[in-house]
């Protein structure tokens, strides 16, 4: 008889890449994020796509891999920075990326800040 496994943690599904992110909607927004991860060198790659949400149109996907897994100054800045574009961060989900899921964005995107 087999013994049941302890209790594992939760881990939130993919989300489900619905394409690149339409720049109309977002002017600065690349722009602004190269030069701010230009200046965190733990950033290696950064992807934006369209995610499926709730919201009419999806949401912004903001794929980040760095070098330290989830980083809090990554966090804060980037929402400093798209807060200071747009006046808020509604529409925005920063997710942080391990080999499986840029596999999942790569299919549908291109990164718009690679590492130099």
């Amino acid at each position: 008889m087999r013994m049941p496994e302890g209790p594992r943690p939760y881990q939130l599904p993919d989300p489900v890449i619905l394409g690149e992110w339409d720049r109309v909607h977002t002017p600065g927004l690349e722009k602004a994020l190269v030069e701010l991860y230009a200046q965190l060198p733990q950033v290696s790659r950064a992807y934006v796509a369209n995610i499926e949400s709730r919201r009419p149109g999806g949401s912004i996907g903001l794929f980040v891999l760095t070098t330290t897994g989830e980083d809090s100054q990554v966090i804060d800045r980037t929402f400093e920075a798209y807060r200071h574009l747009y006046g808020t961060l509604d529409g925005l989900q920063l997710l942080f990326l391990h080999a499986r899921l840029e596999q999942l964005v790569q299919q549908r995107c291109r990164p718009f800040f690679p590492a130099t």
